[in-house]
């Protein structure tokens, strides 16, 4: 995260596989080394959205969640319902930015549902 913010001048765009819970959390996975897009070391992680939150709150002026989600399977539109969410991969977007900025479609907090961009 601190790599990611030093080389940023005036906004972060992530997604990122992350898992279910209210916890700061990081959640430790084996992966597979030999597919490149797998942890290299064999080790990867799926933090909460919480503990990435938190993170990019260190390194970052404003945070924002979209309040759209792609229109894709991985990305769920209700975070209170983690058996509800069919894929073993869930996903979520963040955006860190230098300047605050004004847009009905992001929220400077996390929120639980969200709705498909369509």
């Amino acid at each position: 995260m601190r790599f990611l913010a030093r080389n940023t001048k005036k906004m972060l765009l992530l997604e990122t596989c992350v898992s279910f819970g209210d916890r700061e959390e990081i959640n430790l996975e084996d992966e597979r080394q030999w597919k490149p897009t797998q942890a290299y070391s064999g080790t990867g992680c799926r933090p909460t959205r919480v503990w990435l939150f938190k993170r990019l709150q260190r390194y970052f002026e404003h945070i924002y969640v979209p309040v759209t989600q792609p229109n894709h399977e991985e990305f769920p539109l209700d975070w209170t319902a983690p058996e509800r969410h069919s894929t073993k991969l869930s996903r979520a977007i963040f955006i860190g930015s230098r300047v605050e900025i004004e847009n009905d479609l992001l929220k400077p907090s996390l929120i639980n549902k969200h709705i498909r961009h369509e």
